[in-house]
């Protein structure tokens, strides 16, 4: 007879460490761990500033070398619309690389410091950005003149570490 108390006892112990297990889990993959904005890839229109990371980097210390190994542009995003042209707030202020293809590697290479309109597909959560279009927000005969205005340009890269 005590043998069977103590069967019951394991058999529910059991039971027990297996239900508190299955509802840890479960309350971890509902936690809100997750982010609450599960839409990653988003068509928008950005205005915003073609900058060099580099560069601007040099100023904060780093040895970047774009006169070696060219300018890494990117994208500072100043406004964001989504396709319905409503704001997106949230995306003031970020830095959006380029997707590697034809068209963001024309940016990265270019447009130094020139203010510009892009529509394309942002993946938010890598801040990447699949430029479609791509359009100028002043008249393109002063982009001479705004590449030696970036501080980029007259800092002499190949002077620096």
């Amino acid at each position: 007879m005590k043998k069977l108390p103590y069967i019951a006892w394991m058999f529910l112990g059991v039971v027990l460490f297996l239900g508190l297990g299955l509802a840890a889990f479960a309350a971890e993959e509902g936690s809100g761990t997750k982010p609450k904005d599960t839409k990653n890839v988003v068509s928008v229109t950005v205005t915003g500033t073609n900058y060099c990371v580099g560069c601007a980097l040099k100023k904060e210390g780093a040895k970047a070398q774009c006169s070696v190994t060219g300018h890494g542009h990117a994208l500072k995003v100043a406004m964001a619309k989504d396709a319905t042209g409503k704001s997106i707030p949230g995306m003031k202020g970020w830095t959006l690389h380029y997707l590697s293809n034809e068209k963001g590697k024309k940016l990265g290479e270019s447009r130094h410091g020139e203010t510009i309109i892009i529509t394309g597909t942002v993946f938010k959560q890598e801040r990447v950005l699949d430029v479609a279009k791509v359009s100028s927000k002043k008249a393109p005969a002063a982009s001479g003149g705004s590449e030696s205005k970036t501080p980029a340009a007259g800092s002499g890269g190949s002077g620096s570490k």
